[in-house]
């Protein structure tokens, strides 16, 4: 912070020892101006200044030749005095020092949940490992584009690119250090980022990880002779296609019924989320209301019978509040022997085990359901709405038939059922002949 107060001063006396004459000539742009010399030669000045800590910084130069040159020479005030601005108003650290500030923080804060979490060994590990370059630079000199490159550039020891996953989590370590410097979120330069390339393959990625509806029929009914809960949990995310934190954080008053009394629609209006163990909107920021099936329906019935909880409408199994549900479901998936054994399972590379079927989620309940919606040609839209995506493009990755069957099953629904049936059809022959004799 001193350092900060020190330039902010030096920078100060600067300017009010500025040597060079200045005279605005005429704006032609902000903070450029165009004015002309004894010889009425035409010249360029800069004049940028910024109020940091209650006193104007300028930065001045005169005489440029050229409009590109100034406006050069803008850029690099610009940066300049941003940057001072961010040292000076965040009270700025080497890298190194930010880093155990960090550590301390997520340390106190598990000590006060009273938790086990491994997150500052992960942070630690991560943060050491692929940003220890960093020890003696300034928070304040490192900008987005720095960030990004640094990541991308990363390598793991076979000298192949890092998984799009490990650099989200680099990312996100990366703004955390921020953050818990007390950056405001607009000038954190690491928040937001996400790996070079991702968004063209997340457009272009296939997702095809998913059950077979006969194997979720197994699934549901042999959990259901071994934990009714989890088997009705499963039931609920299959039926309504809804995310993990969503079924956690539906209510009884979440359930809309017909003038009869009876459920019919339910109301998604929350997601749980997990890390901060509190209520938060869904994913899209949207609540969306969507039909219930008979077998729901039924399920609603019993549970209202059976509460588990006095406000929550599923019930809250301690695995699955720990995060443990993929685990459990993987259990009973190997049980039935629809996937591979752990000991077969742990030689997937990390890297690929997203795109495996041995290695299920609990998530992955939510895409088995709206693939076979798309299989049994159900509307696209309609299936967006029904699982809460943003775009339709969301949805349609999920789409395990080839452009050709599409292609095939739009033609085919346009037909009319007489020309299906040739034998329906009259003869073209007969049919010549009837037309010349009416022409007659």
């Amino acid at each position: 912070m001193t350092d900060s107060n020190d330039n902010l001063k030096n920078d100060s006396e600067n300017t009010n020892n500025q040597t060079e004459k200045f005279v605005h000539g005429k704006l032609v742009e902000p903070y450029i101006y165009c004015a002309r010399n004894k010889k009425k030669y035409k010249h360029y000045d800069v004049h940028f200044y910024l109020v940091i800590n209650g006193r104007q910084v300028n930065r001045k130069k005169a005489n440029i030749k050229g409009i590109q040159n100034a406006r050069n020479q803008l850029k690099e005030f610009q940066q300049e005095l941003w940057q001072l601005r961010l040292r000076t108003k965040n009270g700025d650290k080497k890298w190194k020092d930010a880093k155990q500030i960090t550590y301390s923080k997520i340390a106190d804060k598990i000590r006060k949940r009273g938790d086990v979490s491994s997150e500052l060994e992960e942070t630690k590990g991560i943060l050491e490992k692929h940003t220890k370059i960093w020890d003696d630079v300034y928070l304040s000199d490192l900008v987005t584009q720095e960030i990004q490159d640094h990541v991308d550039s990363l390598k793991n020891d076979a000298g192949e690119d890092l998984a799009y996953s490990t650099k989200f989590k680099i990312f996100g370590r990366i703004s955390k250090v921020f953050d818990c410097n007390k950056w405001e979120k607009r000038d954190n330069p690491a928040r937001g980022l996400k790996p070079d390339g991702w968004r063209s393959n997340q457009k272009n990625r296939k997702i095809e990880v998913g059950l077979t509806q006969e194997e979720v029929y197994r699934l549901i009914e042999h959990v259901r002779h071994k934990d009714l809960e989890w088997a009705i949990v499963i039931s609920f995310a299959y039926f309504l296609g809804a995310r993990s934190g969503e079924l956690f954080a539906l209510r009884f008053e979440n359930i809309i019924r017909d003038q009869n009394g009876e459920p019919y629609k339910i109301h998604i209006s929350h997601n749980w989320s997990w890390k901060k163990k509190a209520l938060k909107k869904p994913k899209n920021g949207e609540a969306r209301t969507v039909m219930l099936s008979e077998d729901l329906i039924a399920l609603i019935k019993y549970i209202e019978k059976n509460k588990f909880d006095e406000f929550y409408l599923l019930p809250r199994i301690p695995d699955w509040k720990n995060g443990k549900a993929s685990d459990v479901i993987r259990k009973y998936l190997e049980e039935l022997k629809i996937i591979n054994p752990e000991l077969e399972r742990n030689k997937i590379k990390k890297e690929d085990r997203s795109a495996s079927k041995d290695w299920f989620r609990f998530h992955d309940v939510r895409s088995t359901m709206i693939s076979l919606a798309l299989d049994l040609n159900n509307p696209l839209k309609a299936v967006s709405q029904q699982v809460g995506h943003s775009s339709l493009q969301s949805t349609y990755r999920y789409l395990r038939k080839t452009e050709i069957d599409v292609q095939k099953a739009v033609v085919n629904s346009l037909g009319f059922d007489k020309l299906k049936n040739p034998q329906n059809i009259e003869d073209l022959s007969t049919h010549r002949k009837k037309k010349q004799n009416g022409k007659k």
